[in-house]
């Protein structure tokens, strides 16, 4: 999900280095590439057991599959939920619901 950018605000790919701006000019600068790598952790009754998703996936991940979910369409604009990776794999909407998990509020341990 590279965009083309020739903005210093893209230091965590350097300026000047986020695809041909010349051929494909920039709308927005300043929006190259992914940042720092970040924990997805999804907590649903919906939620595949015990799964680890490789998918390539970012923040707007989360608006597209509320997007997809709710069918609201996508924002445009250049937005990058069109292109963000989609969350469809760490969940299986047919399988029974996952129980409930009950902590005692005291230890935090398991009842």
């Amino acid at each position: 999900m590279i965009s083309t950018s020739a903005s210093s605000e893209d230091a965590l790919s350097g300026p000047r280095v986020c695809g041909d701006t010349a051929t494909q000019p920039a709308k927005y600068q300043g929006r190259c590439g992914f940042g720092p790598r970040l924990l997805l952790l999804v907590i649903s009754p919906y939620a595949k057991p015990n799964f680890v998703d490789h998918t390539v996936t970012d923040h707007v991940s989360i608006l597209r599959f509320i997007e997809d979910n709710w069918t609201t369409g996508r924002i445009g604009d250049d937005s990058f939920d069109d292109r963000s990776g989609t969350l469809d794999g760490m969940f299986d909407f047919a399988a029974p619901t996952q129980g409930g998990l009950k902590l005692d509020p005291r230890t935090g341990n398991p009842v």
